[in-house]
C-alpha cells in the first residue's frame, strides 16, 4: 500500500485555485484541508495546505496565455514545469 506524505500535486493545484478565488472574493479563507480515506482499511489522513501564490500564479499565467492565444488563434505555450516544481516543494501541513 502506498502511503501519502501529503496531498497529490493535482489536488494541491486545484485547491490553490479555489483558495485564490476565495481570496479574490474577500473571503477569510487561507487554507484548505484534504482528507484521504484508505479503501483498504478506512484509515483517514488529513493534510492542511495554506494558500500559496507561488503555486497559483503560474497556473493563472498559463490560463491567461491560453485565453490570449485562443483569441489570437495561435497555439498556447504551456509552462507546466515551473508550477509543478513549486507544488512538489510544498510540504503538506499535518
Amino acid at each position: 500500500m502506498v502511503q501519502h506524505q501529503g496531498p497529490l500535486p493535482s489536488h494541491i493545484r486545484q485547491g490553490q485555485i479555489y483558495l485564490w478565488m476565495a481570496h479574490n472574493r474577500g473571503l477569510d479563507v487561507d487554507r484548505m484541508a484534504f482528507v484521504y480515506e484508505s479503501k483498504f482499511n478506512q484509515d483517514v489522513k488529513q493534510f492542511v495546505v495554506r494558500y500559496n501564490p507561488a503555486i497559483v500564479d503560474p497556473l493563472l499565467e498559463t490560463a491567461l496565455d491560453i485565453k490570449e492565444r485562443i483569441a489570437a488563434k495561435g497555439a498556447p505555450r504551456l509552462r507546466q514545469r515551473r508550477h509543478l516544481q513549486a507544488v512538489q516543494a510544498l510540504p503538506g501541513e499535518q
